[in-house]
């Protein structure tokens, strides 16, 4: 368990727990993959935030039914969750979100 609360670390039913100690969500990513040593495990856009399952490619023309018009006229890379067939897409929101990951990844070392 994962937490900042110290009482559920007390609690005897809990096995195996860290305390996290920064407040900070990007402070406690940070600290999280160091004290872990995740660095070579972290995978980006590999899990889907809705239900976990594995994203994988796709062709622009088996998912084309799904695709919002506009964006089928500018993307052709397309990516589909195997559990709960949620499409993704390198929108325009993929370079601000990438860079933020990035630089948890550069500061947790």
């Amino acid at each position: 368990i994962l937490t900042r609360d110290r009482m559920l670390l007390k609690n005897g039913a809990v096995m195996r727990g860290y305390w996290v100690r920064s407040t900070d969500p990007v402070e406690q990513a940070r600290e999280i993959i160091s004290r872990f040593d995740l660095h070579r495990q972290v995978k980006l856009f590999r899990r889907c935030p809705t239900c976990n399952g594995e994203i994988v490619p796709v062709s622009k023309e088996e998912v084309y039914e799904r695709i919002p018009p506009k964006t089928a006229l500018w993307l052709d890379e397309y990516f589909m969750c195997i559990s709960c067939r949620k499409l993704y897409w390198r929108g325009t929101h993929y370079p601000r979100i990438k860079k933020k990951i990035d630089a948890i990844l550069a500061g947790s070392d």
